[in-house]
């Protein structure tokens, strides 16, 4: 198994891997057994750490949460959203020309509120 450093490939193809799904990857190109599928940049979970973690500012902001208690939602809110890309991501490689795959931007805003359900969960 070759592979390079990819960003968000990186961690796509370590969770593969252990869920015993064959795969390597090249940069953020992953190969399969069937599948060849680019983990473009935009793709790679940036824009859901800033929009996660803005949101969990503004959430803090709003809330009667204390200080301590909303500096750690603010912290918890980057790998929170990095685990929800990450799931997203991993549910396209596997068929990426299916019916899933083809509503894009639709699981971006469903991984999003997914996440920002779990910050306000977690506040709870």
């Amino acid at each position: 198994m070759r592979t390079a450093r990819g960003g968000g490939a990186d961690h796509v193809v370590g969770l593969f891997i252990l869920i015993g799904f064959p795969v390597y990857h090249e940069g953020n190109v992953i190969y399969g057994a069937d599948v060849v599928a680019q983990v473009i940049d935009s793709c790679g979970g940036l824009r859901a750490i800033e929009m996660l973690t803005l949101a969990a500012f503004l959430f803090v902001q709003g809330s009667p949460a204390d200080r301590p208690r909303g500096w750690l939602l603010i912290a918890l809110a980057p790998p929170i959203a990095y685990g929800f890309n990450l799931l997203r991501v991993c549910l396209i490689i596997p068929d990426p020309t299916s019916e899933l795959s083809a509503t894009h931007t639709v699981q971006g805003w469903l991984a999003f509120f997914g996440a920002l359900a779990v910050v306000v969960l977690v506040d709870r």
